[in-house]
């Protein structure tokens, strides 16, 4: 047999050799546990995180896409029309209705009436075009069109409209309100002809056989310039 050096491994205490206890063993579990559900928790912190901006960034995009298509069309009209159903000035907050001359690159060499509105019940923009409806944009909250004249003021007049301005809010499923705007001149739009209305010349009225010619009405004297005498 071979006989151990004092100083060897083998000769220490028991304990000295010995692995993990187990209350050293339940210590580093319940460590790499929290460890772990810290992490877990960051982990489904973010996914959250780029799940709402997904989900924002849809809705920004669905409500962008339908601006741009109402703009793009909007351009193109010549006038805003009455609506009926928008009495009693035939302008409606959430309805337009306008008139695409020819020469447009939807019909070409035809004129229509093309109407844009907001649809609550299905929560959507539709564009209407006779009996046809197209569905725009879904998720949409709502839909606000206010009516400017050619100087930039509020109108209530179908004629005197030069721009609208469309803002449309949409939600997202998981996230709050998308607010988009922008307003849009009618690039076509024919202004209304208005008679010049011109001051009648003076004219004798009719006399008799040697009736003297009556003189012309005097006109007021006119303020004196500078320099003259008052």
């Amino acid at each position: 047999m071979y006989a151990t050096r004092p100083g060897h491994p083998a000769c220490g205490p028991p304990a000295a050799r010995r692995g993990l206890s187990l209350v050293e063993l339940a210590l580093a579990l319940s460590l790499t546990a929290m460890a772990m559900a810290g992490l877990m928790g960051l982990v489904r912190m973010a996914s959250q995180a780029a799940i709402l901006a997904g989900d924002r960034l849809d809705g920004q995009q669905g409500a962008r896409r339908a601006m741009e298509r109402v703009t793009e069309e909007l351009r193109w009209a010549e006038t805003v029309v009455a609506d009926p159903a928008c009495a009693p000035s035939g302008l409606c907050p959430s309805r337009v209705m306008v008139r695409i001359p020819p020469g447009n690159p939807y019909r070409r060499a035809e004129s229509y009436e093309v109407v844009f509105q907001y649809n609550p019940r299905q929560r959507e923009i539709e564009r209407r075009l006779g009996r046809g409806v197209n569905n725009l944009a879904s998720r949409i909250d709502a839909l606000e069109i206010t009516y400017h004249d050619a100087e930039g003021a509020l109108t209530l007049i179908p004629s005197a409209v030069a721009r609208i301005r469309i803002a449309i809010v949409a939600r997202a499923r998981t996230s709050g309100p998308v607010y988009i705007e922008s307003t849009v001149s009618l690039r076509n739009r024919r202004i209304p002809y208005v008679a010049p209305t011109h001051t009648p010349a003076w004219r004798p009225s009719p006399r008799g056989y040697r009736e003297p010619t009556p003189s012309p009405p005097a006109l007021p004297p006119s303020p004196p310039g500078p320099g003259e005498a008052r």
